[in-house]
């Protein structure tokens, strides 16, 4: 099957895509079972109201068709006949959901019509939804193909010939930055700009959004300065493809050879992933929703305390460096940022993160809300946006980043940024700024779903407890 094709085939887009299909299904399989002949139950089955129960069971449903479909490896199917046996597993497997469903209506009616509808509407559904993707994939590739920034190490035959596959690729669209070498070879102005020698890499991924570095290199006579580069770019923490794999690593997750490149990944690359974003949105969905009348309060009396916005926006750095808008509950009165300057000996924090304890910027409910972290629950639309989740390192400000010293600090961007981290429940704000990056860097670096478990499970009495804001 087309390539394209096979990348949408595992993008989380199309995984919620599905769900939604069976959802749909299901709903269509009960509304047959009020259709002519049942008319009563028909008008009460649009005379349903929906209740915090009914989300919460639907959000917990949604989980598990998630796992049933990448269970079956759904996302891994590589013919139209392993899709088609792939499919029919995945049905089998949240059929029995949905008989669950069904028993639960109550409605009085046989299950056995409406459970059949349910598979063979589940199964069309998804076989098409993969025929529209192929489709869509062919007349539209072109423009699905998400935008990566590189740096090629190198300037001769090799580099210039790797820069001239990253343009033709048909997996992502690559702008070349520029390069990296001692010398400039004939011909290098094929590539891009030179951007410096090989140690001009620290200081480029120091203050330039990349996404991959790109080694160029002949590795006989060059290895060295391979060397040299994969202990530059894992410290920075950015994916990095070499010609072979002889390269000796300490901390990358994931060595692989593919098209004649060797590829070198800082974060986990497996389904793990994803079913870390699953449980992010169902988890970010169902606490907005039971949260809502305490945001409610918290919005009147923000504003009662000192008028203005009742929501504080700042821009943060992201995943690979990426700029973003974070959310919070406004804390402080409305020029905050305004009076920072002025306040900056008071600073208490040893390293470039400006914290005091008694900011005389912060309002009374401000410290309430900061002494609980309501403030920070507003992020939960962060995380449902995808640019933060609900554990990893804190997003910090551009302020405090552009005054890192050290490359290794520029690892915390090689994941997405959290709400809550092993730093907020391991000392929290008590911690100075090279135990935060210790922390985090162990995060990183020895991550797994179960801890991820762990830290959402321990935030909550360290907030309890108050022992410093996060």
């Amino acid at each position: 099957m087309h390539r394209i094709a096979r990348r949408i085939f595992n993008s989380s887009a199309l995984a919620w895509s599905d769900l939604a299909l069976l959802s749909l299904a299901l709903a269509l399989a009960n509304l047959a079972e009020h259709m002519p002949g049942h008319v009563d139950n028909f008008q009460r089955y649009f005379e349903l109201r929906v209740s915090v129960r009914n989300l919460l069971l639907l959000a917990v449903s949604l989980l598990i068709w998630r796992f049933c479909l990448w269970a079956v490896g759904l996302y891994r199917s590589t013919s139209t006949m392993d899709l088609m046996r792939r499919v029919a597993g995945g049905v089998a497997l949240s059929t029995p959901l949905a008989a669950a469903a069904l028993m639960a209506r109550h409605y009085g009616g046989d299950i056995v019509r409406p459970l059949i509808i349910f598979m063979v509407l589940s199964f069309v559904f998804l076989m098409s939804s993969r025929g529209v993707a192929s489709l869509s994939a062919v007349l539209f590739h072109a423009h699905a193909r998400p935008r990566r920034v590189a740096v090629v190490v190198g300037s001769g035959n090799l580099a210039q010939q790797l820069a001239e596959d990253l343009r033709e690729s048909t997996v992502y669209d690559y702008e070349i930055y520029g390069f990296v070498d001692t010398v400039e070879q004939d011909g290098s102005d094929e590539i891009g700009p030179w951007l410096g020698n090989i140690e001009a890499l620290s200081e480029l991924l120091m203050h330039t959004p990349v996404d991959d570095v790109f080694v160029g290199l002949p590795v006989k006579s060059h290895y060295d300065t391979i060397q040299r580069v994969t202990e530059i770019v894992e410290i920075a923490g950015v994916q990095t493809q070499f010609p072979t794999k002889i390269v000796v690593t300490t901390v990358a997750k994931g060595i692989q050879e593919k098209e004649g490149r060797m590829i070198l990944t800082m974060t986990h690359q497996d389904s793990r992933r994803h079913i870390k974003r699953m449980f992010d949105v169902v988890i970010a969905s169902v606490l907005l929703i039971l949260l809502l009348p305490l945001f409610l309060v918290v919005a009147i009396l923000i504003p009662l305390t000192n008028w203005g916005p009742v929501f504080f926006k700042q821009q943060r750095y992201g995943l690979n460096k990426r700029r973003f808008y974070m959310f919070k509950f406004r804390s402080m009165v409305v020029d905050a940022e305004k009076k920072q300057a002025a306040i900056e000996h008071l600073n208490e924090n040893a390293g470039p993160v400006f914290k005091i304890k008694s900011d005389p910027r912060i309002t009374w409910i401000g410290k309430i809300i900061r002494k609980t972290s309501i403030d920070e629950l507003p992020q939960l639309v962060n995380v449902l946006r995808g640019e933060m989740s609900l554990v990893g390192p804190r997003p910090l400000p551009l302020r405090d980043v552009t005054r890192f010293q050290e490359l290794r600090h520029m690892r915390r961007f090689s994941v997405l940024p959290g709400m809550t981290g092993l730093w907020q429940v391991s000392g929290r704000s008590n911690l100075n700024f090279d135990g935060w990056v210790d922390l985090d860097l162990r995060y990183i670096d020895h991550w797994t779903l179960l801890m991820d478990v762990e830290i959402l499970a321990k935030t909550l009495p360290a907030v309890l407890r108050g022992s410093g804001a996060a």
